[in-house]
């Protein structure tokens, strides 16, 4: 087997655009993009993957000094992989074969203020990010062979969602230095098949597997202070 980047393969995609000003003061920008990837001669692994983005951001000036801006976006990820189960010894028959396909969706949105709180002197920019995806997937094999029949997971496999909020002042103390003081705070939740429902991956007498390190839910609060030269 040769790895995704090895393999032959045929890539096709889209890539938009649009940016507009429909009212006075006010800007909007629209983007799509579309991608898929085909393996035509793989068999067995990654056979065929996709994407497709959406996003909307616009902005508003409420004077020349402030302005309000959001944004919202949502991806799709997709994937078809194949497989055979075998044994101590390589299994020939396609009734071990088996097939996934697999999908990712994210949605986010946010928006903030900027301020001019004196030209060139004072500016505060706040703003607000609210971001969740969720993988799902789709199992199947034929019936007699091993495994006989697959079965997708009645639940989602992951769920997570992702909050941050964020301010930060900008202190312009003379043509080449600034200094800037921020706050943030973010909050991670976290919901996954593997650790919700099995707190462990394999447990037998007196051992215990865990897969993968999946960092569990947390909140944070973070201070910072930023010196900045430019030239």
């Amino acid at each position: 087997f040769r790895r995704y980047h090895e393999a032959n393969r045929d890539r096709s995609g889209i890539n938009l655009l649009v940016g507009l000003s429909p009212l006075k003061n006010f800007d909007l920008t629209a983007s799509y993009m579309w991608g898929e990837d085909e393996y035509p001669k793989s068999d067995y692994g990654l056979k065929k993957s996709g994407l497709s983005i959406y996003s909307l951001d616009l902005s508003y000036a409420l004077s020349p000094r402030a302005a309000l801006y959001g944004f919202y976006s949502q991806e799709e990820y997709k994937g078809d992989q194949a497989s055979r189960q075998s044994g101590a010894v390589f299994s020939i028959s396609t009734l071990n074969d088996w097939t996934a396909s697999l999908k990712d969706r994210i949605e986010t949105f946010g928006g903030g203020l900027n301020v001019d709180l004196k030209k060139d002197k004072f500016n505060i920019d706040l703003s607000y990010t609210y971001s969740s995806a969720e993988g799902t997937s789709s199992l199947d094999s034929p019936p007699g062979g091993t495994p006989n029949v697959a079965k997708d997971f009645t639940k989602k496999i992951d769920t997570t969602t992702l909050q941050a909020i964020k301010a930060k002042f900008l202190w312009k103390l003379s043509s080449n230095y600034s200094v800037a003081f921020g706050y943030w705070y973010e909050q991670y939740e976290l919901e996954d098949i593997t650790r919700n429902d099995w707190k462990v991956d394999m447990l037998t007498a007196g051992q215990a597997i865990y897969l993968g390190a999946l960092e569990p839910g947390y909140k944070y609060h973070v201070g910072f202070v930023k010196f900045i030269y430019a030239w």
